[in-house]
């Protein structure tokens, strides 16, 4: 597999053509199953160009893909939240979250999962908030189960409860939001 930026281009020969195609048609019918072989971002997908050959008797299939956005972004953002000892302010944390906070809620209203990496960086972020007192701190106990069973209803690729969870931690936002204004 090579990595070009936005771009990334797998190529496989025989019985592992078969697979990169069904992994392709998986992720394409909005059932994306994870795959350590295949690391391709559907929520993020912008192209997709497969080229299907025989080469010596055998599938020649090469998978040319395009992304939408920039990647980096948001690896550096989940680096910076693993490290404790350069806890960010907490201005900047909100803001943070704010993005993927958008992103997330764009994708599911859209009827399609977020990645991956959006979904570990938004729950990392939203356990990390919680670390500040004084802002809401008699809500964080509900948030942090709430943000747990939106992080399971993601890794059981449920779509429909991972709408229904995040509705409740967007509203669960506004209640906390309002509260300490």
């Amino acid at each position: 597999m090579k990595n070009f930026g936005n771009k990334d281009e797998i190529i496989v020969y025989g019985e592992h053509s078969i697979q990169l195609l069904q992994h392709v048609i998986d992720g394409i019918s909005n059932n994306p199953v994870e795959s350590t072989t295949y690391s391709i971002d559907f929520s993020r997908l912008k192209k997709l160009k497969i080229s299907i050959k025989k080469k010596f008797g055998q599938p020649y299939v090469k998978c040319k893909i395009k992304y939408e956005g920039k990647d980096d972004i948001l690896i550096d953002r989940v680096e910076a939240a693993d490290s404790d000892s350069d806890k960010p302010d907490y201005t900047v944390l909100k803001k943070r979250m704010e993005k993927t906070f958008k992103t997330i809620g764009d994708r599911l209203k859209n009827r399609s999962l977020p990645s991956t990496l959006e979904t570990e960086l938004f729950c990392k972020n939203a356990e990390l908030m919680t670390t500040y007192s004084g802002h809401g701190d008699n809500m964080y106990p509900a948030f942090l189960e709430l943000i747990s069973e939106f992080q399971k209803a993601f890794h059981q690729v449920d779509i429909q409860k991972c709408q229904a969870k995040f509705a409740e931690i967007k509203a669960m936002k506004r209640a906390c939001h309002h509260d300490a204004d």
